[in-house]
C-alpha cells in the first residue's frame, strides 16, 4: 500500500480584513483540547473510581512562521487584537477556518540567519474544519 502522506508545500494563511500572509515557513492548525475535566465522583462511583466528564472545548491558538519583510510586519503590528475570519489552505485544498484575532507577534533577528516573525492566533469558538475532495 502506498502512503497517503502529503508535503505541506503550497499551504496558505489568509484573513478575511487581514489579506493573505505570504513566505510562510510554517503553518500548523490549533492543538484543540478539553479545557476542564468535571469531576462526578460519589459515594456510590463503582469500586470507588472518580468518575469524569469532559468540560468545555479550548480551541486554541496556533503560532506561524513567516520569513520577515518589513511591510508585512507592519500590517501584522496594526492588525494585532482585530476579530477577523482566518482560513488555512492546505497543499491538498482542504481549509480549516475559525474566527479569532492576531494574539501577539514576536520577531527574530539571528546573526548569520533569514529574519523570522512569529504571529500568534487565538481561535474563538468551534473552528471548521472542510477536507479535499
Amino acid at each position: 500500500m502506498s502512503t497517503t502522506g502529503r508535503s505541506g508545500f503550497g499551504a496558505t494563511f489568509s484573513g478575511s480584513a487581514l489579506g493573505s500572509i505570504g513566505e510562510l515557513r510554517s503553518v500548523p492548525p490549533p492543538n484543540i483540547s478539553v479545557a476542564n475535566d468535571i469531576e462526578f465522583g460519589s459515594m456510590e462511583s463503582t469500586d470507588g473510581y472518580i468518575e469524569y466528564k469532559a468540560g468545555m472545548i479550548e480551541p486554541g491558538e496556533l503560532a506561524l512562521e513567516i520569513i520577515y519583510d518589513a511591510d508585512r510586519y507592519d500590517a501584522l503590528i496594526d492588525a494585532i487584537g482585530d476579530d477577523d475570519t482566518f482560513t488555512i489552505t492546505w497543499a491538498d485544498t482542504s481549509t480549516f477556518v475559525f474566527s479569532g484575532y492576531l494574539k501577539g507577534l514576536s520577531a527574530e533577528v539571528p546573526y548569520g540567519d533569514k529574519m523570522m516573525i512569529t504571529a500568534t492566533f487565538k481561535v474563538s469558538g468551534k473552528p471548521t474544519f472542510t477536507a479535499a475532495t
